[in-house]
């Protein structure tokens, strides 16, 4: 009795071992595919690397297609991974990458330790942002002009330009915009939460981006699944921002909604 108790033990240790091995193996990056590993690179904004990748062949327009790579896409400052990872393509994870650099590096550039906790991104120099914004739009335009398909949806309604107004990546969303990105395109929900959002719902909150995804034809009147419109958003956000300078920019993106819904109630008269 013993015997079967030791061997089914035994058996039981040796397949939790195998899965464990697998799940090490499989966030090893030395595992992945050349066009796995662009999609990483295109994460981490690893310009050499992408372009090293490129050179060799890797297809600009590759999915990820496995969930077991997740925890090396796992994000140092929220620890949250990219949602739709097996949809993942180079433009997207460009779009989804953080402009904040990783908390080491910030340590080992300042001379301090910068615990990876949401307050401490504050405290990072603009310098370093600014420079990682700058490659965010340098890799998309290698991307881009490599033939990278710029109104790519992961299933779930999101595109590169959606991915990057939602992640605040809004110099990046504005380059975009200017390649010539569906400003209309509808998000779905992912988990829970309304569905059918748009750039324009997510953008409140920066004027300037507003402005531009209005010029470019973006529907002031969109509304999501719960029926509420842009202009809503900006007005429920204002309420809840006490900071001036944020609460001024809400009230801003306010003026220029009104302003576009008169302007297209305006044309509707026009035309009847």
């Amino acid at each position: 009795m013993k015997a079967y108790v030791v061997f089914g033990f035994t058996l039981v240790f040796s397949l939790v071992s195998a899965l464990c091995a697998e799940d090490k193996n499989s966030a090893n990056s030395e595992s992945l595919s050349v066009d796995q590993q662009l999609i990483l690179a295109c994460y981490q904004l690893d310009e050499v690397q992408v372009q090293k990748l490129l050179n060799s062949g890797a297809d600009v327009n590759a999915k990820i297609l496995s969930k077991n790579f997740k925890e090396l896409f796992r994000d140092h400052w929220t620890q949250g991974t990219p949602g739709a990872i097996s949809q993942l393509t180079p433009l997207l994870a460009v779009a989804g990458s953080n402009r904040h650099p990783s908390p080491e590096f910030v340590s080992e550039k300042l001379g301090k330790k910068f615990e990876p906790v949401h307050g401490n991104r504050a405290l990072i120099p603009n310098y370093m942002l600014k420079e990682r914004e700058r490659r965010q739009v340098r890799i998309a335009t290698l991307l881009i002009n490599k033939g990278a398909d710029i109104h790519y949806q992961n299933g779930h309604g999101t595109t590169p330009l959606l991915e990057a107004i939602v992640d605040r990546n809004h110099d990046l969303a504005f380059h975009l915009i200017d390649f010539g990105a569906d400003v209309n395109v509808r998000l779905q929900a992912y988990i829970d939460g309304p569905g059918m959002i748009t750039a324009l719902h997510e953008a409140t909150g920066n004027p300037d981006l507003v402005e531009v995804l209005l010029l470019n034809g973006a529907d002031p009147l969109a509304q999501n699944t719960d029926g509420k419109t842009p202009l809503e958003y900006a007005l429920r956000r204002s309420s809840y921002e006490n900071e001036y300078e944020s609460h001024h920019k809400y009230l801003k993106c306010v003026e220029l909604l009104v302003e576009a819904i008169k302007k297209n109630d305006e044309s509707l008269k026009l035309n009847e």
